[in-house]
């Protein structure tokens, strides 16, 4: 009777080691990347949402201009908006206490007096140190004013 010895040579178990190794290292660059990814997708998100509130504060803006003066026929209710010290700053209603800087920019065309330009534009470094933005425009119109072809 010939006696067979049972196990592993060491090449063996080498080789099992370095395809165990492999796959956790896999496994941990996948969870590294998702985990970027979703803080990537975390702060478009916020950025965006403050690029969103920029256009809502103008809208504001519009609305308290046609209410405490009466609802203007004209194009004067835009000629305040976009004169307004408190809307065409680089940073609008204070600076946001966050690493975001939000930028509202709003012009007005000479040819069209029904409506104003808004430009709500959010920009922040990411963890990689790129810089990113996100921008939103907009018409917003004087809705007693016929508009122009």
């Amino acid at each position: 009777m010939i006696m067979q010895n049972k196990g592993f040579t060491l090449v063996e178990v080498l080789i099992g080691l370095s395809i165990a190794t492999a796959a956790a290292v896999s496994v941990a660059y996948t969870i590294a990347n998702t985990n970027k990814v979703a803080d990537a997708g975390k702060q478009t998100f916020i950025a965006t949402n403050l690029a969103h509130e920029g256009l809502e504060l103008t809208r504001a803006l519009r609305d308290d201009i046609w209410f405490t003066e009466g609802v203007q026929e004209d194009a004067d209710w835009s000629d305040e908006i976009v004169v307004s010290e408190d809307i065409n700053k680089t940073i609008i209603f204070d600076q946001d206490p966050t690493e975001f800087i939000r930028t509202v920019m709003i012009t007005q065309d000479d040819d069209h007096d029904e409506y104003i330009n808004v430009t709500s534009k959010v920009d922040w470094t990411s963890a990689r140190g790129e810089g990113k933005n996100v921008e939103i425009k907009e018409k917003l119109y004087n809705w007693y004013v016929t508009p122009t072809p």
